[in-house]
């Protein structure tokens, strides 16, 4: 009778040992799918950054072509205009361009003319 018993308590942890394993497995590959879909949409988000910043190099280069402003804002991603996606006005464009920034040059109506400057404002600000 004890045999019986101890046989049929044994068959019973085995059981219950084989559900609750199955339940775990189930909860990990949960876990795995929703951790796979987070970072399914981190290397979406990941490609379509790349893929802004691309599109933003390559305008800078065409605006830029044959100018002095391509050696800093083409070569530097961190000045890739507009910088932080900032819009501003012609007059502000131009300003900055006459009178120079921080560590931005000034460039003369000699070096680069009104008609460029307002090209390459066209190109950057007005492309999207």
């Amino acid at each position: 009778m004890d045999t019986k018993i101890i046989i049929a308590f044994a068959a019973l942890v085995l059981f219950l040992y084989i559900q609750i394993n199955s339940k775990l497995d189930s909860i990990i590959l949960g876990i795995d799918s929703n951790a796979s879909v987070l970072v399914s949409l981190r290397d979406r988000q990941k490609m379509q950054d790349a893929g802004e910043k691309i599109a933003l190099i390559k305008n800078n280069i065409k605006a830029l072509e044959n100018t002095e402003c391509k050696k800093c804002h083409v070569l530097n991603e961190n000045l890739l205009l507009p910088i932080e996606n900032k819009h501003i006005s012609y007059e502000t464009f131009l300003r900055i361009v006459r009178e120079g920034g921080l560590y931005m040059p000034s460039f003369s109506p000699e070096s680069i003319s009104e008609t460029k400057i307002q090209q390459i404002y066209t190109k950057l600000y007005e492309w999207k």
